[in-house]
């Protein structure tokens, strides 16, 4: 089941509607008076309208969805002109959130990654000075700072690849958790 929220009036809903009907796929629209709600309660549907809480951007929440599922669900989003930039699955330990606050880990994630490829980027076109550029002094402060950015790449990298498998290893799936 698919859980998902575009905020009131989007214009797109009923082409997500549609899109996820051919995939047949279960979804529930969120509106902005669900999303104080717990995950948990809006997959089982006992959660109670409250009072409007708008969030900032649209979010799909899945449950029970495995990798192949997922890839042909995003690919189909993709080829049909929409797109779903903040996604999460189900897990034991946010069933218990509202979708809010799903919301906002999920924001201060993507804002993470933004900054962390940016961050890739900027040392990408740093690897493309040439040392007869520089003095001596300053080309060994580079390549001194250059040699810390590698090891602290390395060590993201370890860190990304061992929180995946502690977070898909508690969702019901092996889908990634990151969005």
């Amino acid at each position: 089941m698919i859980l998902l929220y575009l905020g009131n009036n989007d214009p797109h809903r009923h082409a997500f509607e549609q899109l996820f009907h051919a995939l047949g796929q279960s979804v529930r629209i969120i509106e902005d008076t669900q999303t104080l709600a717990t995950v948990k309660e809006l997959f089982e549907q006992k959660d109670a309208q409250q009072k409007p809480y708008p969030l900032p951007h649209p979010i799909m929440v899945m449950k029970d969805i495995d990798d192949e599922t997922f890839t042909t669900i995003m690919e189909a989003i993709r080829s049909h002109g929409l797109s779903m930039q903040r996604k999460a699955m189900w897990t034991e330990h946010n069933q218990h959130w509202t979708l809010a606050r799903l919301a906002d880990e999920i924001e201060e994630e993507h804002r993470y990654f933004d900054d962390l490829n940016q961050l890739y980027s900027f040392f990408q076109e740093s690897n493309q000075k040439k040392q007869d550029d520089y003095t001596a002094e300053s080309w060994k402060q580079y390549t001194g700072a250059a040699e810390n950015h590698e090891n602290c790449q390395q060590r993201t990298n370890h860190f990304l690849y061992m929180l995946s498998h502690v977070c898909c290893s508690q969702t019901s799936t092996s889908a990634s958790p990151f969005t």
